[in-house]
């Protein structure tokens, strides 16, 4: 259905975004498959048993963190909307703790949407 979909344009996406004729997307591709019809067995022979209250207990907090990240998204909104103020001020500034050009800034802006300067 859709999720066939949506991998089928994720895929062509990368490997048209990769022009440089070489096969590392379809390597991906190969290998996220693979290990989705490995893991696929594993569940349904139980062989892998799942502590579901650990496991609801992190996607929760993976849920919250994903549900702050829209507010934030939400508040910066309205700021520019001249909605609500602030959008020049900051809150706070640790650039120069965790510089956004680094390794671990990038990680952290790619991952959790991190700014080291809110407004």
């Amino acid at each position: 259905g859709r999720e066939g979909l949506e991998t089928a344009l994720f895929v062509w996406a990368s490997v048209q975004a990769s022009s440089d004729g070489t096969h590392g997307p379809l390597i991906g591709v190969v290998l996220g498959l693979l290990t989705a019809v490995a893991l696929g067995w594993l569940f349904y022979k139980g062989a892998i048993r799942i502590n579901l209250a650990r496991f609801f207990l992190w996607t929760g907090g993976m849920l919250v963190v994903v549900a702050a990240g829209v507010l934030a998204y939400g508040f910066h909104d309205l700021q520019e909307a001249g909605w609500l103020g602030g959008l020049t001020d900051l809150a706070f500034d640790i650039s120069s703790t965790i510089p956004p050009e680094s390794w671990y800034g990038t990680l952290l802006k790619g991952v959790l949407n991190f700014q080291p300067d809110p407004t």
